[in-house]
């Protein structure tokens, strides 16, 4: 009975399918919102890294902009252990993707832009005994990193954005990506190509000045330009030379017409028992 039905069903989906429709447990596409992303400058980094009322709030922003991590999970999981201070190296524990074989932690490089508030943090830490997470004061579960933020954003001045962390560690992968290959940087910030370039990669208004301001494109568009008319105007005299001179016309040249034109009059010339100019080739 079971497996009649289990027929049945995939009989129906099937032809369901083939009209666009999908089963219920058909994998879904989600696609992502432009609308969301917001490209978090480095000047807006500064102020909003000026607001912060410790340094553990600065190492929370600095992780999640310059380090990539993920807040509150990968932030928050991160040890003075995983700090690989002489090989400059960060082991990212990574509790999202730790169900699969393999990808429970990654490892990035301690970018430059963000040694220093790991410093600042560990100098502070050891004056106070130390502590075994890299971020001691806001691990309690009911305290809202994302409201508290929000209000670091409006006391920097700014007007804060959606995904606030998600944005920050974004941008960090959208500037990754200027200098080094797409697969480097998904490998350093734990997701798959596919999911940066709809979640994360951000094209940028600089991306366009960058553009326009490339004088070696435009000196090199300029000068083939220029060839292309000094070439044109050679090729121009001598189309009018040959065409005074010739006459050339594809009807009087049946082999410089298009093939479907040729067939089409050779047929109607065989009905009417005319030679076709063709058949002088054969």
């Amino acid at each position: 009975m079971i497996r009649g039905t289990v027929c049945v069903n995939a009989r129906t989906y099937g032809s369901v399918g083939a009209r666009g429709g999908q089963p219920p447990w058909a994998t879904r596409t989600v696609q992502a919102n432009k609308a969301k992303f917001r490209f978090i400058t480095r000047a807006e980094t500064a102020a909003v890294l000026e607001a912060c009322p410790d340094h553990e709030w600065r190492l929370i922003v600095a992780l999640c902009r310059f380090g990539g991590l993920r807040c509150p999970s990968e932030v928050l999981s991160l040890k003075w252990g995983h700090i690989l201070w002489d090989k400059g190296r960060i082991v990212v524990p990574s509790p999202k993707t730790a169900h699969h074989p393999g990808q429970d932690s990654r490892v990035i490089p301690l970018f430059p832009e963000l040694e220093p508030f790991l410093l600042e943090a560990f100098a502070r830490q050891g004056e106070g005994g130390g502590g075994e997470y890299v971020v001691t004061r806001y691990r309690d579960t009911r305290t809202n990193l994302r409201t508290s933020f929000l209000k670091i954003i409006r006391r920097a001045g700014l007007k804060p954005w959606l995904r606030p962390f998600t944005n920050l560690r974004s941008s960090r992968e959208t500037e990754l990506a200027e200098t080094f290959p797409l697969h480097v940087v998904t490998a350093w910030l734990g997701n798959s190509e596919l999911v940066a370039a709809k979640h994360y990669l951000q094209i940028r208004e600089a991306d366009f000045e960058r553009a326009l301001a490339s004088t070696d494109a435009r000196d090199w568009a300029q000068k083939l330009a220029q060839t292309h008319v000094e070439r044109g105007g050679t090729e121009a005299h001598g189309r009018e030379t040959v065409d005074s001179a010739e006459g050339v016309n594809p009807v009087n040249f049946p082999d410089l017409r298009p093939p479907a034109l040729q067939c089409r009059n050779l047929l109607s010339d065989k009905k009417l028992g005319k030679r076709s100019p063709l058949d002088s080739n054969q």
